[in-house]
This record gives C-alpha cells, sequence and structure tokens, in this order.
C-alpha cells in the first residue's frame, strides 16, 4: 500500500490534521462524530456516541442536533474526506493482494 495513502488514512482517525485538509479546526467531538458517520453509523448514533447526551432527550432532539452537524461544510467535508481515504485504501489493498496472488502464481 503506498506510504502517503496509510499515513494520511492513520493521521485522519488518529486527528492529526497537519497538512491535511487546511487549517480549519474541528473540536475533539465534532472530529469522533466525523469519523462514526464515514464509520457507517447514523447521525443519531454518531451523536450520541460522540456528545454527552442524558437520557431525558428525545430521539428527536437528538435526530436534528445531528441534522445540524451534518450542515456543517467543515464537518460534512471531514466526513467525505474520511470515506474517501477509505476507499483509496480498499483499492490499494485489493490491489496488493492482487499482486501477491500473481507473483505466487508466477
Amino acid at each position: 500500500m503506498d506510504e502517503s495513502l496509510v499515513d494520511a488514512y492513520t493521521c485522519s482517525f488518529t486527528g492529526d490534521r497537519s497538512g491535511i485538509m487546511g487549517d480549519k479546526k474541528l473540536t475533539p467531538k465534532q472530529l469522533h462524530f466525523a469519523r462514526c458517520i464515514a464509520g457507517g453509523m447514523t447521525q443519531s448514533d454518531a451523536y450520541r456516541e460522540a456528545f454527552t447526551v442524558r437520557p431525558s432527550t428525545t430521539s428527536a432532539s437528538v435526530h436534528t442536533q445531528a441534522s445540524k452537524l451534518m450542515g456543517n461544510l467543515e464537518i460534512a467535508s471531514r466526513v467525505k474526506h474520511l470515506i474517501r481515504l477509505r476507499e483509496q485504501a480498499v483499492v490499494a489493498s485489493a490491489v496488493t493482494d492482487r499482486e501477491r496472488v500473481l507473483s505466487k502464481l508466477r
């Protein structure tokens, strides 16, 4: 797998933003929310995971807050970036696996 791709993918999930996606900072909770969304969680579940939600908080309120977060351009861009990195990593891994199999067959 391409080393720069691995570094970018790792940095995205560890929160190290040096050299990635400009200077706009997200809070740690917003980053966690974005990672959860990129990992396949629903917006509401990601909100519950990343933020403190009291048991008395209604599902509608959680849904509204999660929707507002996804409306934030920086968060939505981060989610798209994380998904794109994962897709690139999957493609790179598939190519590596294919090359490994072909080298064994030769």
